[in-house]
């Protein structure tokens, strides 16, 4: 260096460069709609967070790698069920054998997850909480088996993750929901209570409903013919209190507990009140409601199926329904 010369500066980096992560921190990602709720609470160390706002399933596929990549293992998915379900199917791709842990929160329609597991309080207070508690290591955890579903016939669709899968009139009363029931600004349980009493009703004023399908589990009869509702979920118990899975014990890795009644119903007010009461099936004769424990479903349908608020088509082949792997749900 010649006399009188001072050394350059470096160039000013692009980016801030991320902190070294303390011992025991968490990392945190969020999943959802930054502009709709102020995130500022959580801006004390913003080395440890990152904001996504995904518009399509492919953009999420990509927001859950690069939170891989970064190290993220506490990730808040802002939405409902559909948001939630969309993430537990992406997130294999991801993580692989690792998830992340999951918080929720709640701002859809129906919000059954957060309603088993508990979710977040919306805004930055809650997430401030949050992110408190996971500093702390405090936060509650539960585990939670997911519902894959498949489709055999088609090898290149993509497996979906979720939680709770419907047929039959259960799709005839989610479609009446979204035309009326949420139109008219009712959302959460009550909206799954009307959605449910208008299909009861349609059932006792003799209205046929239902759908063809061939259902068989992997430790029961196959049925055939046209059924009323089909059910199926990994959950232990839902909102209301309401509970059409009967009380069967677990019994190794079996995990999908479902319903399957038949079209017409026999005695359909002793069927609605053994559902309502959790009570176990009767023998399974024709016309009568049958409930389980299974590994394994494949189950054909006529008409489309519902997984955690969405319409989805089976296709020819039908589709697969079984164990999806477990994730950690936390809350404060």
């Amino acid at each position: 260096m010649a006399s009188g010369e001072h050394p350059q500066e470096p160039p000013e980096p692009l980016e801030p460069p991320v902190s070294p992560r303390r011992p025991g921190a968490r990392r945190i990602g969020i999943v959802g709609n930054p502009r709709s709720h102020s995130y500022g609470a959580l801006g004390q160390d913003e080395a440890l967070i990152r904001l996504a706002e995904p518009e399509t399933r492919g953009a999420l596929r990509q927001t859950l790698r690069d939170f891989a990549t970064n190290g993220v293992d506490l990730l808040v998915v802002q939405g409902g069920d559909g948001t939630l379900r969309d993430v537990l199917s992406a997130l294999p791709e991801a993580y692989g054998d690792s998830p992340p842990d999951i918080a929720i929160l709640a701002t859809g329609n129906t919000n059954l997850a957060a309603r088993v597991f508990g979710r977040v309080q919306p805004g930055p207070r809650g997430l401030a909480s949050l992110a408190a508690a996971a500093q702390c290591g405090t936060l509650r955890r539960a585990t939670c088996h997911t519902l894959r579903v498949e489709w055999p016939g088609e090898p290149d669709r993509l497996p979906l993750r979720g939680l709770f899968f419907g047929a039959g009139l259960y799709t005839d009363g989610k479609a009446m929901a979204d035309a009326r029931i949420h139109a008219s600004g009712v959302h959460n349980g009550l909206a799954v209570a009307l959605a449910v009493l208008s299909t009861v009703l349609r059932a006792v004023l003799g209205r046929r409903g239902g759908t063809e399908r061939v259902f068989a589990p992997d430790d029961g009869p196959i049925k055939s013919g046209r059924g009323f509702v089909i059910l199926a979920t990994t959950l232990d118990r839902l909102m209301l209190g309401f509970w059409p899975f009967g009380r069967h014990e677990g019994r190794g890795r079996s995990t999908i507990r479902w319903l399957d009644i038949d079209a017409p119903v026999r005695g359909l007010l002793r069927t609605l009140l053994g559902m309502a009461l959790g009570r176990d099936a009767g023998s399974g004769r024709e016309g009568e409601r049958r409930t389980g424990l299974s590994r394994r479903i494949t189950l054909r349908l006529q008409g489309r199926f519902v997984l955690d608020g969405e319409f989805f088509d089976p296709g020819a082949e039908g589709v697969v329904l079984s164990d999806g792997g477990a994730v950690t749900i936390v809350s404060v």
